[in-house]
Protein backbone atom coordinates (compact mmCIF):
# COMPACT_ATOMS: atom_id res chain seq x y z
CA UNK A 1 0.00 0.00 0.00
CA UNK A 2 2.81 2.32 1.03
CA UNK A 3 5.87 2.81 1.98
CA UNK A 4 8.62 5.80 3.78
CA UNK A 5 9.80 9.33 2.85
CA UNK A 6 11.60 12.32 3.51
CA UNK A 7 11.84 15.29 1.91
CA UNK A 8 13.82 18.75 2.67
CA UNK A 9 12.52 19.62 -1.16
CA UNK A 10 14.50 16.83 -2.36
CA UNK A 11 15.51 14.10 -0.06
CA UNK A 12 13.53 10.91 0.44
CA UNK A 13 14.05 8.67 3.32
CA UNK A 14 12.60 5.05 2.97
CA UNK A 15 11.97 2.64 6.14
CA UNK A 16 10.83 -0.82 6.53
CA UNK A 17 10.81 -3.85 9.05
CA UNK A 18 13.77 -5.95 8.88
CA UNK A 19 13.06 -9.21 7.18
CA UNK A 20 13.47 -12.11 9.86
CA UNK A 21 15.25 -14.97 7.98
CA UNK A 22 18.14 -15.68 9.50
CA UNK A 23 20.04 -16.11 6.17
CA UNK A 24 19.69 -12.62 5.21
CA UNK A 25 22.19 -10.83 3.75
CA UNK A 26 20.34 -7.48 2.41
CA UNK A 27 17.52 -5.25 0.70
CA UNK A 28 17.46 -3.50 -2.76
CA UNK A 29 15.26 -0.66 -3.25
CA UNK A 30 13.71 -0.75 -6.86
CA UNK A 31 12.28 2.52 -8.52
CA UNK A 32 10.73 4.09 -11.52
CA UNK A 33 8.42 6.49 -12.59
CA UNK A 34 5.69 4.04 -13.57
CA UNK A 35 3.83 1.94 -11.05
CA UNK A 36 5.32 -1.36 -11.30
CA UNK A 37 7.99 -0.76 -13.89
CA UNK A 38 10.86 -0.01 -11.77
CA UNK A 39 14.43 1.45 -14.18
CA UNK A 40 16.80 1.36 -11.39
CA UNK A 41 17.50 0.15 -8.36
CA UNK A 42 20.35 0.40 -5.29
CA UNK A 43 21.35 -1.77 -3.04
CA UNK A 44 21.50 -0.57 1.13
CA UNK A 45 23.28 -4.16 2.43
CA UNK A 46 21.74 -4.48 5.52
CA UNK A 47 19.77 -1.39 6.94
CA UNK A 48 15.81 -0.72 6.86
CA UNK A 49 16.33 2.62 5.41
CA UNK A 50 17.44 4.70 3.10
CA UNK A 51 17.95 8.52 2.16
CA UNK A 52 17.60 9.55 -1.95
CA UNK A 53 19.26 13.07 -2.29
CA UNK A 54 17.64 13.74 -5.08
CA UNK A 55 14.17 13.40 -5.96
CA UNK A 56 12.28 15.97 -7.92
CA UNK A 57 10.08 18.01 -7.39
CA UNK A 58 6.60 17.56 -9.61
CA UNK A 59 7.23 14.05 -10.33
CA UNK A 60 5.89 10.77 -8.92
CA UNK A 61 8.02 8.12 -7.90
CA UNK A 62 7.51 4.90 -7.58
CA UNK A 63 9.27 2.34 -5.27
CA UNK A 64 9.42 -0.89 -3.23
CA UNK A 65 12.15 -3.56 -1.44
CA UNK A 66 13.21 -6.58 -1.77
CA UNK A 67 15.06 -8.16 0.85
CA UNK A 68 18.00 -10.92 -0.82
CA UNK A 69 19.71 -13.88 0.94
CA UNK A 70 23.83 -14.67 0.89
CA UNK A 71 22.74 -16.74 -2.49
CA UNK A 72 21.39 -14.03 -3.37
CA UNK A 73 18.03 -14.69 -3.76
CA UNK A 74 15.32 -12.23 -3.81
CA UNK A 75 12.24 -12.23 -1.78
CA UNK A 76 8.71 -10.46 -3.47
CA UNK A 77 8.23 -7.31 -3.92
CA UNK A 78 7.21 -5.06 -0.90
CA UNK A 79 4.07 -3.12 -1.24
CA UNK A 80 4.79 -0.27 -3.64
CA UNK A 81 4.87 3.31 -2.29
CA UNK A 82 4.30 5.81 -4.46
CA UNK A 83 5.37 9.29 -4.16
CA UNK A 84 5.35 13.14 -5.46
CA UNK A 85 7.54 15.90 -3.38
CA UNK A 86 5.12 18.96 -3.72
CA UNK A 87 7.10 21.49 -5.43
CA UNK A 88 8.02 24.17 -3.40
CA UNK A 89 11.20 25.58 -2.46
CA UNK A 90 10.14 25.97 1.22
CA UNK A 91 8.49 22.45 1.53
CA UNK A 92 5.48 23.39 3.00
CA UNK A 93 3.39 19.70 2.56
CA UNK A 94 4.12 16.63 1.40
CA UNK A 95 1.73 14.38 -0.56
CA UNK A 96 1.35 10.60 0.36
CA UNK A 97 0.22 8.33 -2.88
CA UNK A 98 -0.63 4.85 -2.76
CA UNK A 99 -2.15 2.39 -5.02
CA UNK A 100 -5.44 1.20 -4.72
CA UNK A 101 -6.48 -2.06 -2.76
CA UNK A 102 -8.34 -4.12 -4.82
CA UNK A 103 -10.54 -6.01 -2.19
CA UNK A 104 -13.99 -6.02 -2.79
CA UNK A 105 -15.43 -5.13 0.68
CA UNK A 106 -12.60 -1.89 0.85
CA UNK A 107 -14.06 1.18 2.36
CA UNK A 108 -11.76 3.54 2.55
CA UNK A 109 -8.10 4.36 3.95
CA UNK A 110 -6.75 6.20 7.25
CA UNK A 111 -3.51 7.76 7.49
CA UNK A 112 -1.88 7.78 10.77
CA UNK A 113 1.00 10.03 12.15
CA UNK A 114 2.90 10.87 15.07
CA UNK A 115 6.18 12.63 15.81
CA UNK A 116 8.21 8.99 16.73
CA UNK A 117 8.65 6.37 14.59
CA UNK A 118 5.73 3.37 14.70
CA UNK A 119 3.81 5.54 17.54
CA UNK A 120 0.92 7.52 15.61
CA UNK A 121 -0.79 9.51 17.74
CA UNK A 122 -3.32 10.92 15.06
CA UNK A 123 -5.08 10.00 12.17
CA UNK A 124 -7.17 11.27 9.03
CA UNK A 125 -10.15 9.23 7.35
CA UNK A 126 -9.16 9.97 3.61
CA UNK A 127 -12.15 7.97 2.31
CA UNK A 128 -11.63 6.24 -0.78
CA UNK A 129 -9.05 8.47 -2.16
CA UNK A 130 -5.54 7.27 -2.91
CA UNK A 131 -3.45 10.44 -1.96
CA UNK A 132 -3.69 12.93 0.45
CA UNK A 133 -1.67 15.62 0.96
CA UNK A 134 -0.41 17.16 4.47
CA UNK A 135 0.24 20.79 4.69
CA UNK A 136 3.08 21.81 7.17
CA UNK A 137 1.27 20.06 10.74
CA UNK A 138 4.56 21.84 12.73
CA UNK A 139 7.53 23.87 11.32
CA UNK A 140 10.32 22.10 11.63
CA UNK A 141 9.45 18.80 13.00
CA UNK A 142 9.38 15.48 11.28
CA UNK A 143 6.64 13.87 11.07
CA UNK A 144 6.05 9.78 10.40
CA UNK A 145 3.31 8.22 8.29
CA UNK A 146 1.76 5.29 7.10
CA UNK A 147 -1.63 3.97 5.38
CA UNK A 148 -4.58 1.25 6.74
CA UNK A 149 -6.98 -0.09 4.15
CA UNK A 150 -10.51 -0.14 5.81
CA UNK A 151 -13.71 -2.15 5.23
CA UNK A 152 -17.30 -1.71 5.66
CA UNK A 153 -17.12 -3.23 8.98
CA UNK A 154 -14.36 -1.10 10.31
CA UNK A 155 -12.01 -3.86 9.85
CA UNK A 156 -8.48 -2.63 9.40
CA UNK A 157 -5.40 -3.75 7.46
CA UNK A 158 -1.89 -3.94 9.14
CA UNK A 159 0.05 -0.86 8.71
CA UNK A 160 1.54 -0.31 5.60
CA UNK A 161 5.42 0.28 5.20
CA UNK A 162 6.45 4.02 7.22
CA UNK A 163 7.38 6.72 5.64
CA UNK A 164 8.64 10.47 7.39
CA UNK A 165 8.83 13.84 6.40
CA UNK A 166 11.15 16.62 7.36
CA UNK A 167 8.25 19.76 7.28
CA UNK A 168 10.55 23.31 7.00
CA UNK A 169 10.35 25.98 9.47
CA UNK A 170 8.65 28.68 7.81
CA UNK A 171 10.46 31.51 9.75
CA UNK A 172 12.41 33.19 6.84
CA UNK A 173 11.83 34.17 3.29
Amino acid sequence: MVDSLEAAASELTLAWDPNPEADLAGYRIFFGLESGKYTSHVDVGNKTSYTFLTIAPGKKYYFAVKAYNAANQESGYSSEIGYQPTPSEKNIGVTLVWDPNTEADLAGYRIFFGLESGKYTSHVDVGNKTSYTFLTIAPGKKYYFAAKAYNAANEESDYSAELNHQFANNDGP
